[in-house]
């Protein structure tokens, strides 16, 4: 009688282990899903952490694509790279999301070793600036367009080279005005991304250089 007794235990016991395997999966689903609703007062801080993850922040991401382009506008060279925030951009962008400040006018710039990199000017930079830019001189030139796509802002422009020299650095950078005076005469510019090439880009005399730059957040 006992044998049967016990062989009647063990027999209801190993029947019931699919059921207490899956409710122990459950109960572990449901805690991972719902780390959030079922943290104690004590453990907020570790809740949230758990459920956005270790690495998290608001980012700004600068990709640039830079074509080399003959006359007839055959592509001869593509780079795309990041850059970053410049020193000044971080202090830029809190003045604007504070409303202090008022954007003017975007710029692209690129940076040469030697003189005549456009417009045969004697400087060894071609700024790319807005067709409303009230900058002049040899250094400019105002083809560059800003529009939003895909929730990124993209300034695009070109420029003719007038030198055979190499492109070393460039820049991202705009003007503004104080809020309390957002149609200033003279505004100020401040720098906003940046980027040291790895390789210096070489250019010829007569190439043209298109240049795109999205600047995102994340």
């Amino acid at each position: 009688m006992t044998i049967r007794v016990l062989a009647a235990f063990a027999f209801a016991f190993l029947l019931s282990l699919p059921q207490l395997t899956v409710a122990a999966e459950s109960a572990s689903k449901e805690g991972g899903a719902d780390a959030l609703a079922t943290a104690t007062p004590a453990q907020p801080a570790r809740a949230l952490a758990a459920a956005r993850g270790a690495d998290q922040g608001i980012k700004v991401h600068g990709d640039w694509i830079i074509e080399i382009k003959s006359p007839d506008g055959k592509v001869l060279q593509r780079h795309e790279f990041a850059n970053a925030v410049s020193g000044g951009g971080p202090n830029a962008l809190a003045n604007l999301l504070a409303r202090n400040l008022v954007v003017s006018l975007w710029r692209v710039a690129a940076y040469s070793t030697n003189a005549n990199l456009c417009n045969n000017s004697t400087y060894s930079f071609c700024y790319i600036e807005e067709p409303a830019s009230l900058a002049s001189g040899g250094s400019v030139v105002k083809t560059l367009t800003v529009a939003v796509v895909n929730r990124a802002l993209v300034l695009s422009g070109t420029f003719t080279a007038t030198s055979d020299t190499p492109i070393y650095m460039v820049g991202t950078s705009f003007s503004y005005c104080p809020s309390s005076s957002p149609a200033c005469s003279g505004p100020s510019v401040t720098a906003f991304t940046e980027k040291m090439l790895d390789s210096p880009i070489s250019v010829l005399s007569g190439q043209l250089v298109a240049i795109t730059v999205r600047i995102s957040f994340s």
